[in-house]
């Protein structure tokens, strides 16, 4: 763990979690303060001085072939993706906490869920909502066009409220791959573009397809995307090799690479 002191970052502790062996990948991926090795998650939490660890959780109806891979916190609120659970495909097991006690309140599944759909491979969770990545959908016939789903929090459940495609998704394009949500609006990663949904009176619309200033066809591809009120930041790769990370603004835009183009 970092923590900023002025304009330094100095290193304030190292996690580990109890009896975890080598090659488990404790820490794999983060969020809050949490780790997965597979098929565990490991909540920490910060005391006046320290950090402790508050809990282990290992979800309830977890395929004996599968693991853990993405988590997302906000809150109480914790969301673990399983990409291989639930037959192959995919399922994300719901966490809330109440005081210092965690229990598991769901397991989501998409309506459509087929083996190899890698359901949980990205998790975004903000209050009531959620989305949810899918990058292996076949849709429309075309495979591995991806998906990514929306979940709504309401009377004590979880529902799928809408599924999210591009409008010129295509074949390959692993649409679903890495997900923000921030308000109602949500950046969704694919192949080679990344692409923002906003929602109106809980109808979820595509609004803005986000494309680098100076991407060449066939040689970028998008890496992760966040999201941050009017700010989106979309990485893209180029060749696979060099990266750059782009900065979206919704009102004045910004040049990110110095070319004399708003990269927005």
């Amino acid at each position: 763990m970092f923590r900023r002191d002025g304009t330094s970052w100095i290193e304030e502790v190292k996690l580990t979690a109890p009896g975890v062996p080598t090659l488990q990948f404790f820490g794999r991926d983060v969020t809050g303060l949490l780790g997965t090795p597979p098929g565990v998650v490991y909540v920490f939490e910060r005391t006046a001085s320290d950090w402790e660890l508050q809990a282990q959780l290992i979800p309830e109806g977890l395929d004996d072939d599968s693991y853990l891979k993405q988590i997302s916190l906000n809150g109480d609120v914790l969301m673990i993706g399983a990409w291989l659970d639930n037959g192959g495909a995919g399922a994300v097991y719901v966490f809330r906490r109440s005081g210092t006690e965690w229990s598991q309140e769901a397991r989501l599944v998409a309506h459509n869920a087929a083996s190899g759909n890698d359901f949980g491979n990205a998790i975004s969770v903000q209050g009531d909502l959620a989305v949810i990545g899918a990058p292996w959908v076949t849709v429309s016939g075309a495979q591995w066009r991806g998906s990514a789903y929306v979940f709504h929090f309401e009377a004590g459940s979880w529902t799928e409220v809408a599924e999210l495609v591009p409008s010129d998704g295509r074949q390959y394009d692993y649409f679903g791959w890495s997900v923000a949500l921030d308000g109602g609006a949500v950046v969704v990663r694919s192949y080679q573009d990344a692409y923002l949904f906003e929602s109106v009176d809980g109808i979820w619309t595509e609004t803005v397809k986000f494309i680098a200033s100076d991407a060449e066809e066939n040689s970028y591809r998008v890496r992760s995307v966040a999201l941050a009120g009017d700010t989106a930041l979309v990485s893209w790769s180029r060749n696979n090799t060099t990266g750059e990370v782009y900065v979206f603004d919704a009102i004045d835009g910004f040049d990110c690479n110095a070319n004399s183009i708003n990269d927005s």
